[in-house]
């Protein structure tokens, strides 16, 4: 099966992690895959796996501005010359631009939903959302059935996964002290981190404001933020605000996300929204403690009190206290880890993900003929 993932960028993020990992899965089955994209950091990556880079100038936030709708002779061309046998769009974007190619050539179109978002008045009219739906967790099918509208016969159910071997990796004394050097972490201190897009639906001036609150009963402790984005310069201005700005250091996006979880004590995700949450599936795929919010996919991923700790999202108090009490116990946090370890490789392999994928797949393009 020829097939075709389209997306805004492959720089680091959610849905590029996403799309290696399936792409990867789908290459092992005997599968063609070509991603169509405006390009970015992880193209290296893709190619290493066989799988197809192509240009799609597309990278916008206009559903149905200029640059979208000239991208559409483009892609109808991509999927002609390498007789694609399914497109499959990830962003709002290139589901709008994949719905348009898929009406034109007839080949089936298939997207998924990482989170929530509102369907513009234009959207209502022409939804473009393929012939088969993917929701990535339970509280994200039930908004696309309850506030899109969505038939919920043509939502699949199917988690994120990971290559949990990955993150199975030992690291060496000296290979830490190293990793600890790499974002100029002192020696001996505590580590509590977070990877995400520096946005305020992830939750940093809550972490921030909680991380201080940690500063007063434990000095020994500093903060790993990993990422970019829009309110970057807004998070420094709060942490030196808050008189934390030596213990929190700010780094942008990596490539290998092992290497900041080897060195993390505590993994935090205080979100706000979230469809699922890669992030703290790979910090448990690497057996961290993990802090996260009580919300949306968050609550499928982590089992509070069994493989990590859940707090209400929005407040930092509550959060300080868990991570606190995480800080202030090393055997809870080494038992939290180990079942975190446990549950990521036994709830959410990438294989599963990748072979009902496959399955819906061919189920539409059976339907189509």
């Amino acid at each position: 099966m020829n097939i075709l993932f389209t997306t805004t960028h492959l720089n680091v993020g959610g849905i590029t992690n996403y799309l290696f990992n399936l792409a990867n899965g789908c290459i092992k089955l005997g599968h063609h895959v070509f991603v169509a994209s405006s390009g970015g950091g992880w193209e290296c990556k893709f190619k290493e796996i066989a799988a197809v880079p192509l240009t799609l100038d597309i990278r916008t936030k206009q559903e149905i501005g200029f640059m979208a709708l000239a991208s559409i002779p483009r892609l109808t061309k991509i999927v002609k010359d390498n007789t694609i046998d399914v497109i499959h769009s990830n962003t709002r974007v290139t589901q709008v631009v994949s719905g348009a190619v898929s009406r034109l050539t007839g080949v089936p179109h298939v997207t998924t939903y990482h989170g929530f978002f509102k369907h513009a008045f234009i959207r209502r009219l022409f939804p473009c959302m393929g012939k088969g739906v993917i929701a990535v967790s339970e509280p994200v099918r039930d908004y696309l059935v309850k506030n899109l509208g969505v038939p919920s016969n043509r939502v699949a159910l199917i988690y994120n996964g990971i290559d949990t071997g990955r993150f199975a990796k030992t690291y060496s004394a000296g290979e830490l002290r190293a990793n600890r050097k790499r974002f100029g972490l002192k020696e001996r201190s505590r580590i509590i981190g977070i990877i995400a897009r520096l946005s305020t639906v992830k939750g940093h001036p809550d972490l921030l404001r909680a991380f201080a609150e940690v500063q007063e009963m434990q000095n020994d402790v500093e903060l790993l933020v990993i990422g970019e984005g829009s309110i970057k310069r807004e998070l420094v201005d709060l942490a030196r605000a808050l008189r934390i700005d030596q213990a929190v250091r700010f780094v942008d996006s990596v490539n290998d996300t092992r290497i900041p979880l080897s060195i993390m004590d505590i993994f935090a995700m205080p979100s706000h929204m979230e469809g699922f949450g890669l992030a703290i599936l790979e910090a448990m795929a690497a057996g961290k403690a993990v802090v996260g919010t009580r919300i949306g996919g968050i609550t499928e991923v982590v089992e509070d009190g069994k493989d990590g700790l859940l707090v209400p999202a929005g407040r930092p108090q509550e959060l300080a206290g868990a991570l606190l009490k995480l800080l202030n116990d090393e055997g809870r946090r080494k038992q939290l880890g180990e079942a975190a370890r446990l549950s990521a490789s036994q709830k959410f392999p990438i294989e599963k993900t990748v072979r009902k994928t496959v399955e819906l797949y061919e189920s539409i393009c059976r339907n189509m003929k």
